[in-house]
């Protein structure tokens, strides 16, 4: 059985330019990351991995906002607490700061990058470090959001948990492909501008369209569950 939630509070931020503060949670990183490559279509493409300390529990795969670097979410995203509770953390890097969510976002999307192959085969390369039956999340934040709504709608991924910030659904989501993760989070700002959670859609200037916004994005999972 799946569980979907749509969470709200009075914030604004979505799809921001600039890495959000990491506060305190900073401090608690383990070691640097890792470089590490994974092959999609023939190509070669990056992503850091900070490795817990101790025994590892699981993996998070962290995709991050428009006009973002991997780099950047990994300084700045207070995630290092995740390390510390055995978590392999795979921070994503998209296309020229952007992901290919079917009909958003800028150059990954004009160019037609394969970013579900991408996360396809992160995770295929993180199982490799995993323990047998441990399980696999996707964080998405802005854009990155929007690649783990395309993820749940076109992936076909077993993914233990999707946590979207600000995210909403871009491109077309039949009941028929949807792969449901066992839980399903959406932390979204009632004021939000970029992604509205509520009707009606308006275009936004940093994503260069109009995007569906959340709660019928999420009532589409919700269907799709039933």
């Amino acid at each position: 059985m799946t569980a979907l939630a749509l969470l709200t509070a009075p914030g604004t931020a979505s799809g921001a330019t600039t890495p959000p503060a990491g506060g305190e949670m900073r401090a608690l990183a383990t070691d640097g990351p890792e470089r590490r490559l994974v092959s999609v279509g023939g190509a070669e493409r990056p992503y850091l991995l900070v490795r817990p300390a101790g025994r590892v529990l699981g993996a998070v795969m962290v995709a991050h906002g428009q006009n973002q670097t991997m780099g950047q979410a990994q300084q700045s995203y207070g995630l290092g607490f995740l390390s510390q509770r055995g978590q392999l953390v795979a921070y994503l890097g998209g296309y020229r700061g952007s992901w290919n969510a079917g009909t958003c976002c800028g150059a990954a999307r004009a160019e037609g990058r394969d970013d579900i192959g991408y996360v396809r085969a992160v995770m295929a390369d993180l199982a490799t470090l995993l323990p047998a039956g441990r399980p696999t999340a996707l964080l998405g934040v802005s854009s990155g959001a929007m690649l783990a709504y395309t993820v749940v709608c076109h992936g076909r991924l077993d993914l233990r948990l999707v946590l979207s910030v600000s995210g909403t659904r871009a491109a077309g989501c039949p009941s028929s492909s949807v792969r449901l993760p066992y839980r399903f989070l959406e932390l979204h700002g009632s004021r939000d501008t970029t992604i509205p959670l509520n009707p009606p859609a308006r275009r936004s200037a940093l994503l260069g369209m109009a995007p569906i916004p959340t709660r019928p994005a999420v009532d589409t999972l919700v269907s799709a569950a039933q």
